[in-house]
């Protein structure tokens, strides 16, 4: 997925490190949560909806994985068709 962009290491060691000691985390799903709370932690706070949009849509593809495309489509589907509904990808912040 070439829209994503990885936290960076220092965060994401922050978050492994805090599921380790409360979780007994270190499996892959655990690594999954640790890289989508550092992302939440760099960008979740920065000013403007299109930067909080870019933030959950990196989350969702962390925790996603290769089903993203998927719980995408899953997501825009509603009572009008496949299209029912929008998913935006934001702007990095």
């Amino acid at each position: 997925m070439s829209k994503y962009d990885p936290p960076d290491q220092d965060n994401v060691d922050g978050c492994r490190e805090i599921l380790d000691r409360y979780a007994g985390a270190g499996d892959a799903s655990a690594k999954r949560v640790a890289l989508a709370l550092a992302r939440i932690g760099e960008s979740g706070a920065v000013d403007g909806d299109h930067h909080k949009a870019w933030t959950l849509d990196q989350v969702v593809r962390i925790l996603a994985g290769p089903a993203y495309d998927e719980w995408v489509r899953w997501k825009k589907d509603g009572e009008d068709g496949p299209e029912s509904y929008a998913w935006d990808e934001g702007i990095p912040p």
